[in-house]
């Protein structure tokens, strides 16, 4: 999925956004459980997504 963002630099917001990719996998999670999250970084995030 993705969703777009606003950039935020030190106090001052603007109408640019960028593109964010995320993913959720409900499978195992049951309300009032805990969500993990994790940044890829420079890499992409599919390759850590896929081996976990």
């Amino acid at each position: 999925m993705l969703c777009g963002d606003v950039i935020f630099r030190l106090g001052n917001a603007s109408d640019t956004k960028f593109k964010q990719r995320y993913f959720v996998c409900n499978e195992h999670y049951k309300p009032g459980g805990p969500i993990f999250f994790y940044l890829g970084n420079e890499a992409d995030v599919t390759l850590y997504l896929n081996n976990t």
